[in-house]
């Protein structure tokens, strides 16, 4: 995700745990199929979020301590790391600790987080050929990128941005709305 400042920084999320899956089965597969019903799976990664908010809320499941508001969402920022440049390189930092660095704001969190709920939501809810489809999607249409790597590995995995005499500017970029893992493999298909 490209800042105003020129610095870059990634979101990386894992897909929920099989027990949070099965805590919001219903919740998440209705707002999985109001995208597709609606014809929307090409734009879900930009409602995702106020879809899942739109559905829980019609299910009476949004508010509450074991709401979606409180336990899903939660459960996700609690999956989601954010890269930033530190003085050593990519610094993993837990996203509340980001935001309140100001390593991510709260906005472009949200941009981020919209993505990583229909990633959510297509990890837990689509069979592997119709997941590997929507995952071109994220690719192509809105700059994510898929990885088996965890978030430490991924992190030293990028490059540290230098400019030098003999090395482009361009080379030496990296733009990525957010990252995240392949889909987990123990969902009901």
């Amino acid at each position: 995700m490209p800042q105003d400042d020129g610095d870059v920084i990634y979101c990386h999320s894992i897909p929920i745990l099989k027990e949070t899956f099965q805590r919001y089965s219903l919740v998440i597969a209705a707002t999985f199929a109001k995208l597709l019903v609606n014809g929307l799976q090409s734009m879900g990664a930009r409602i995702a979020l106020y879809a899942l908010q739109e559905v829980a809320e019609e299910m009476g499941k949004w508010e509450g301590q074991h709401g979606v508001k409180n336990g899903l969402l939660n459960e996700i920022d609690r999956l989601t790391n954010v890269l930033v440049m530190g003085a050593n390189g990519w610094e993993s930092l837990p996203v509340e600790t980001a935001i309140q660095r100001g390593g991510i704001d709260e906005e472009d969190y949200e941009e981020a987080k919209q993505k990583i709920v229909f990633f959510i939501l297509v990890s837990a809810m689509a069979r592997k050929e119709v997941a590997d489809s929507f995952m071109i999607i994220l690719e192509n249409d809105w700059g994510m990128l898929t990885t088996p790597l965890n978030v430490t590995a991924y992190g030293n995995s990028l490059r540290i941005s230098t400019v030098t005499e003999t090395s482009p500017v361009e080379e030496n970029q990296l733009s990525v709305s957010a990252l995240i893992t392949s889909p987990v493999t123990d969902f009901p298909t």
